[in-house]
């Protein structure tokens, strides 16, 4: 079986995560929610956002590659971008600290 290049750099113990999400919503409640994501062009509303944005990223999110979450940055009026080195899509699972550290300094928490 090959894992999927969405979960390659990802902790494997998320896959179980995963199905058991899946399994709990339903086929039906799954294929919605992934159709009305595909089609809910978040690029169409940023530009109207008028407050800070951090966008955070793995640099080895095939889901959110850099290319695109510097184009989501760039059509922000107040965006910025940190990016965690080694990382995939799933931060607040498989990098937790790294992602507390990355928002402590946005939101002005020491």
């Amino acid at each position: 079986m090959r894992v999927p290049a969405y979960a390659r750099d990802e902790p494997l113990s998320i896959a179980l995560l995963m199905i058991w999400d899946y399994a709990a919503a339903g086929p039906r409640v799954t294929v919605e929610t992934v159709r009305y994501a595909l089609h809910d062009r978040i690029e169409e509303k940023l530009p109207f956002l008028r407050v800070p944005v951090l966008v955070v990223c793995g640099s080895k999110d095939p889901l959110v590659p850099l290319r695109w979450a510097k184009h989501v940055v760039s059509l922000l009026p107040e965006g910025s971008l940190t990016v965690i080195p080694g990382k995939g899509h799933a931060l607040v699972y498989s990098a937790p600290g790294e992602l507390v550290k990355a928002l402590c300094p946005f939101l002005y928490i020491q």
